[in-house]
Formats: C-alpha cells, sequence, structure tokens
C-alpha cells in the first residue's frame, strides 16, 4: 500500500464509525420513542432533544477518541471508555433539557435505557468492524525514532517475541544525523528528522516511539510537540511494548519497574474494592460450586479412593506461605520418588478422572475457600510452591514483584499462554503477570474471566507447574 493510500484508508474507516454510530443511536431513539407513542414522550420537542442527545454522544465519542481502533484492546477495556462516553453524553443532554425551558425533559427510564442500548450497539459496531474491515485499514502503524540503546532492546524483544498481525513497524526516522543500522532494525529508513511530521502523515502513522535516553534539541522537542497535536501519540518503547504485546518486558531497569507496579497497587481498585469484588462474587458462586465439589469429590472416592482433597503449600502476597486447596487428580504420593518436577503434557501421574477434571478446571473449585480466607484472588497471578519461587527469584529478574497482589484462581498468564515447560517459559509468562500488575483494573479482571470460560470450553492448556495429587 502506497502513502497516501494509507493515510486515506484510517480517514475512511473513521468515517465508517461515525456513521455507524449515527445510524444506531438514530435506531435505538427512534425505536424507544416509538414504542412510547400515546405515552406522551413522542411528541416534536421529544425528537429534537434525542437528536441533542445523539449529537452530544458522538460529540463525546470523538473528544474521548473513541474514533480510532486498537485491535489489541480487550472489549471489555473498549466497552468501559464508550460506557463512560454514553454517560457522560446522557448527563450533559438532560442538563441541557433542564436549563433550557422550551425542551421538556425525557423520561428518566428512556435515558437509561437508550444509554444501556447504545453502549451495547457502539461496542458490537467496533467488533464487527475489527473482524470484517480489511486489516491495512485498522492495523496500528509506529514508527520508530532510533535515538538511543532504549529503542535497539525493544526491536530486539519485539523481534524474539514476533510482531502481532495487528501492529506495523512502519520504519525509522534518524535523528542528528544518526546511521540507523538497516541489518539490525530489518524495516525501511523513511529519512530524517525534519521531515518527521511529513513521514507521519504520508504513511498514515498515529504512534511514535521515542526513547528518552538521547538528549533532544528545543528544536527536535517543538517537532515532536506539533506532531501530538496533530493526534499523534508519543510513546516510550516501554508502553509501545506493552502496548503491542500486552507483555511487560524485561530490558529496563529495576527501579523503572518497581515503581510502575507499585504506584498501581497503591489505587482503589487494588487495595480496597478488589478484595470485596473477591467476596461478593465468591458468594455467590459458592452455592453451584459446593454441588460440583461434592460431585466430584464423591467420583475421586469412588474411583481412588481417599484422600479427595489435596492441600500444598504455596507463596502467596508478601512471600507469606498458605495451604492451597484443590481435588486429587493424581494417583496418591505422585512426588514420593521425584520430589518437585515440571508439568508434562501427558502426566502418566493424572488419573483418568484427574485429566477430565484439569481439563474442565474443576479441580481449582476448592480454592474458593482459599478466596474467602484471603489466601488469594479469583484474578492474579497463579501461586508456586516455595521451591519454585526461590529457584525463580535467583534466576529472573522482577520474580519477586508478582508477590505484591494476592495469587489468583485464573490469571493474565493462564488465558495467553502454555504451561511452563523451562526457564524459557518462566521469563515468558512472567512478562504478562507483569502486564496485569501494571494494568490491574476491574475491566480487566473481567476480562480475564471470561477469556477463563473460553479457554476451559476450547480445552486450551493452561496451566503452570505440576499440581501433584
Amino acid at each position: 500500500m502506497n502513502a497516501n493510500r494509507s493515510a486515506k484508508v484510517i480517514l475512511d474507516y473513521r468515517a465508517l464509525l461515525v456513521f455507524a454510530d449515527f445510524l444506531v443511536a438514530g435506531l435505538v431513539c427512534l425505536g424507544l420513542l416509538y414504542t412510547s407513542a400515546g405515552t406522551g414522550v413522542a411528541s416534536p420537542t421529544a425528537l429534537i432533544a434525542t437528536l441533542i442527545l445523539v449529537g452530544l454522544w458522538l460529540d463525546t465519542l470523538f473528544l474521548w477518541g473513541q474514533y480510532t481502533l486498537y485491535p489489541g484492546r480487550p472489549w471489555l477495556v473498549q466497552g468501559f471508555n464508550l460506557g463512560m462516553c454514553m454517560v457522560v453524553g446522557t448527563l450533559v443532554a438532560a442538563g441541557a433539557s433542564v436549563l433550557l425551558p422550551n425542551l421538556p425533559p425525557l423520561p428518566v427510564e428512556f435515558y437509561l435505557t437508550a444509554t444501556g442500548l447504545m453502549i451495547l450497539a457502539a461496542l458490537a459496531v467496533r467488533l464487527l468492524a475489527l473482524r470484517f474491515l480489511p486489516r491495512e485499514m485498522i492495523t496500528e502503524r509506529y514508527v520508530l525514532l532510533a535515538n538511543g540503546t532504549g529503542t535497539r532492546e525493544f526491536w530486539r524483544s519485539l523481534t524474539n517475541i514476533g510482531l502481532p498481525p495487528h501492529a506495523e513497524i512502519v520504519g525509522t526516522v534518524s535523528v542528528n544525523g544518526h546511521v540507523v543500522d538497516r541489518e539490525f532494525f530489518k524495516v525501511p529508513d523513511l529519512g530524517h528528522f525534519e521531515q518527521l511530521p511529513e513521514v507521519l502523515r504520508e504513511h498514515g502513522v498515529r504512534s511514535l516511539i521515542l526513547s528518552s535516553d538521547y538528549p533532544l534539541s528545543d528544536a527536535h522537542v517543538r517537532v515532536i510537540t506539533q506532531c501530538s497535536e496533530n493526534g499523534v501519540r508519543v510513546l516510550s518503547p516501554f508502553s509501545a511494548h506493552e502496548e503491542i504485546t500486552h507483555r511487560t518486558p524485561l530490558i529496563y531497569g529495576h527501579s523503572f519497574v518497581e515503581a510502575s507496579l507499585v504506584s498501581v497497587q497503591q489505587g482503589k481498585y487494588a487495595t480496597r474494592l478488589k478484595r470485596v469484588t473477591d467476596v461478593i462474587v465468591t458468594l455467590a458462586l459458592l452455592p453451584l460450586g459446593l454441588v460440583l465439589i461434592g460431585g466430584a469429590a464423591l467420583l475421586i472416592l469412588f474411583t481412588d479412593g481417599t484422600p479427595v482433597i489435596y492441600r500444598q503449600k504455596r507463596v502467596g502476597k508478601d512471600g507469606r506461605v498458605f495451604q492451597l486447596l484443590k481435588l486429587r487428580t493424581m494417583v496418591r504420593d505422585a512426588e514420593a520418588e521425584t520430589g518437585p518436577v515440571w508439568a508434562a503434557e501427558q502426566d502418566p501421574r493424572v488419573t483418568p478422572l484427574g485429566r477430565f477434571l484439569r481439563n474442565t478446571r474443576l479441580d481449582e473449585l476448592p480454592q474458593l475457600f482459599n478466596v474467602l480466607r484471603g489466601d488469594m484472588s479469583l484474578v492474579g497471578p497463579r501461586p508456586e510452591r516455595p521451591t519454585f519461587v526461590e529457584d525463580f527469584s535467583a534466576r529472573v529478574p522482577h520474580y519477586q514483584q508478582r508477590l505484591l497482589v494476592r495469587p489468583g484462581m485464573t490469571g493474565w498468564a493462564q488465558i495467553n499462554y502454555h504451561a511452563d515447560r523451562d526457564v524459557d517459559d518462566v521469563y515468558e509468562k512472567l512478562r504478562y503477570d507483569l502486564y496485569y500488575l501494571r494494568h490491574l483494573s476491574l475491566a480487566l479482571d473481567l476480562q480475564i474471566l471470561l477469556g477463563t470460560i473460553g479457554v476451559v470450553f476450547s480445552r486450551r492448556s493452561a496451566r503452570g507447574h505440576s499440581l501433584p495429587a
């Protein structure tokens, strides 16, 4: 695709989104007005009020940047952002109807129903766009400002992981006459820094990756500021790596990673709401969980005898050791001869019933009691055994940062990566765990819980170290 075409398709898909939002918003509001015929709601002034509401929705979506698609962004996060926009637009519209005497307010039920339906409709529009629009229309394009070691580390890490289909590194731009190593970066050289605004515009680029470990002159800062004012995002290699891969890179200094993790852990959701959410959801799941645990326990008892429940020491928040509960899925004394070992794809120690319980994750249900006791959370890094934690803490940078939060019954690494088979897998899953810690939120927790359901039904492996039973 040529450069001018790249810029044009971005404009085209945004125009399509605006038109689609206008269409579905009109259908939602007109449909509600039609069903309200005879109640006094469907009047000329009500029609004007709904047009104002639709206009405010579209304006708010535009101001909040919701007409730019980010294919890698979790859909629950997209839904949350859309919901915030719709709520703000509705509140402004309701306030305007109160302040304008000739524009009587619509019923509260209308506002609530219209807002809820529009959130779902706008999310559906974006999911359909991501699914059916040509890839070149929605690919997020990045230009790399090759101005320091940070960009080299970023490129090396990204090359090792592999670039996902929703992202494209268009090329590099050099600074201060610096010669870009073409053999290393393996992407086109797009020119010098002075040409940056034109390069970004011609190639339809919305994201500039800039390392801060190389000094920039005042003239350079002015050019970057101009690009930012034109709608281009300026990202550090660290932030760009997280956005593209949904993993936190392990290539930066300890102080930066640790400070960024601690700041998230001090947020209200991490310190207060997450624990409350865990208790409420667990209590709601417990009646069904008890039935399933009881049925599975009877099957274990009849087919393989006792014990039914297996207890194992795991390391939790702040390094505290606790007893993890699970239904026994292995033969008795599974580690009597081997001691703690890595998980195997077809572990001969797993019983036939145990294999079914593992595939359906029913063996994890007793951990609901660990959640109620405060040992665990519903979502978080999976807890490991003390021997593994001691080993990995000495060999893997930032590994102990996993202990900043309660471990979870499921986690970001579990739904995105396969079982650990060697230390390289530990590194990879740690990247996912650190990403979760840095972006801890209710929306991400919900995304993981829903993703876990998908893992269960697709029967993909999402296990870490062996859980002998």
